[in-house]
């Protein structure tokens, strides 16, 4: 369980990488794409997954999963 916990909020971390823009001093890390991008509905979609996946057990496993199903999707056919 902490496993998942933890690997959950590291994917969370990367969804919200995409979105903002992370400097090391004068040194762009990321540059985020911004609320305006496929990127932050992504991290709306997966927020939402979570909530519902601790909230509502047996049902929010199955609609996390879509989401995470329909990430690997596009980002298969976008790169």
């Amino acid at each position: 369980m902490i496993v998942a916990t933890l690997l959950q909020a590291a994917l969370w971390l990367w969804f919200l990488g995409c979105t903002i823009t992370y400097q090391l001093g004068k040194h762009v890390l990321v540059e985020g794409m911004g609320i305006k991008s496929a990127e932050f509905a992504t991290l709306c979609l997966y927020s939402s997954g979570l909530i519902l996946y601790h909230c509502a057990r047996p049902a929010g496993k199955w609609i996390l999963l879509a989401i995470l199903c329909l990430w690997f999707v596009v980002e298969f056919f976008c790169h």
